[in-house]
């Protein structure tokens, strides 16, 4: 289970399940959030890999049949572009 799903479920399992209808500008801005942070842990995720993909040595590449040109490619990639 997520972190996002664990704030989602332990803020909606109050004693008031109809909490998040009452504030709609609330669910909006949670939904905001967790979506945020989900980008910000997906775009981590890939400047790691292609950190990882940059370390690797010509054997390891060749098994991923990558050559070193197609790594130094994907490193060279903006975090935000998958």
């Amino acid at each position: 289970m997520s972190w996002t799903s664990i704030l989602h479920n332990a803020y909606v399992q109050k004693d008031e399940p109809d909490a998040l209808d009452r504030r709609p500008w609330l669910a909006g801005a949670q939904e905001f959030l967790i979506s945020a942070f989900e980008r910000l842990g997906d775009w981590q995720e890939r400047m790691g890999q292609r950190r990882r993909l940059m370390m690797m040595d010509e054997r390891m590449l060749h098994d991923l049949g990558l050559c070193r040109d197609d790594a130094i490619a994907e490193a060279a990639k903006p975090f935000w572009k998958p």
